[in-house]
């Protein structure tokens, strides 16, 4: 490699934009990165889905032990992420058969239909009887470790808080809605945890145009818009609230052609239109 500023007319790998979001949501290990790389390089760099690529040029791209290509290639092909026909290996595609590798645990406290509250080691709520003194010097907690000033401030953060829609008896949280994607996204669990994801729920909910109803329905729908022609590709709550005005204006353009035939098309408003 060289300091020499990239450009593209030396050379440019072509990947679908699906593909590289579909990678992103993808738990992978330095090493299984490195060498999906390298293989994204030898096949698609050259206009190829698969290729015969030797053990060493993988060393080469990524400067990783020969023995630790061989072991990560293996584990990419278990997972599904590479194929191997014969002797030559490609990515898979259809990221649809990957096989979805666990988080580290850090990355994965916030749990689907859990509705307690997070908390990690050497971070843990003291017992009530432990507010008032300390085990080491007996010495009192600052006020704002207070059980009185503690309960006060998390009914505040309740109070306020968008995460929750009651309906009733029934109560729809964020971890609801990103649960609604796992129609379109085989990773749809890896979204719980990654607060962009959540917050883009919560402006969703609180969009006076959209609201708690129509965000599921737009979600459920996703699988019939998704393949569709002229509607957007969407997986994730980000991608949904960047690309709903498209998505609004592909569902107009449907009904308006179609509204002459009377054919039945998705609304937004959930329900369907024409005879």
């Amino acid at each position: 490699m060289t300091n020499k500023s990239p450009q593209l007319e030396e050379g440019h790998t072509d990947i679908a934009h699906t593909l590289l979001e579909a990678l992103s949501l993808t738990y992978m290990s330095p090493y299984e990165w490195q060498v999906v790389m390298a293989i994204f390089r030898k096949t698609y760099g050259w206009h190829k889905k698969n290729d015969k690529i030797p053990n060493s040029q993988i060393v080469a791209l990524t400067g990783i032990h020969k023995s630790h290509v061989s072991r990560t290639l293996k584990k990419l092909i278990s997972r599904s992420i590479v194929t191997q026909i014969g002797n030559k290996i490609g990515i898979n595609k259809h990221f649809n058969q990957w096989q979805v590798q666990k988080l580290p645990i850090q990355a994965t406290k916030y749990r689907e239909e859990s509705k307690k509250e997070v908390t990690q080691a050497g971070n843990k709520k003291l017992p009530i009887q432990a507010t008032e003194v300390t085990q080491a010097g007996n010495k009192k907690l600052p006020k704002r470790a207070d059980s009185n000033t503690t309960k006060e401030t998390t009914k505040e953060k309740k109070d306020t808080s968008i995460t929750k829609v009651i309906e009733g008896e029934k109560t729809k949280d964020v971890n609801f809605y990103i649960g609604l994607f796992k129609d379109v996204n085989v990773n749809y669990t890896i979204l719980y945890p990654r607060k962009p994801q959540r917050e883009a729920i919560e402006k969703m909910l609180k969009n006076p145009d959209l609201g708690p109803d129509k965000l599921e329905w737009v979600i459920l729908n996703l699988k019939k818009t998704n393949p569709r022609e002229y509607y957007p590709t969407i997986t994730t709550p980000i991608q949904l609230l960047e690309k709903l005005p498209q998505l609004i204006v592909a569902l107009q353009k449907e009904r308006s052609k179609n509204n002459n035939g009377k054919k039945k098309v998705l609304d937004l408003r959930g329900k369907k239109d024409g005879a």
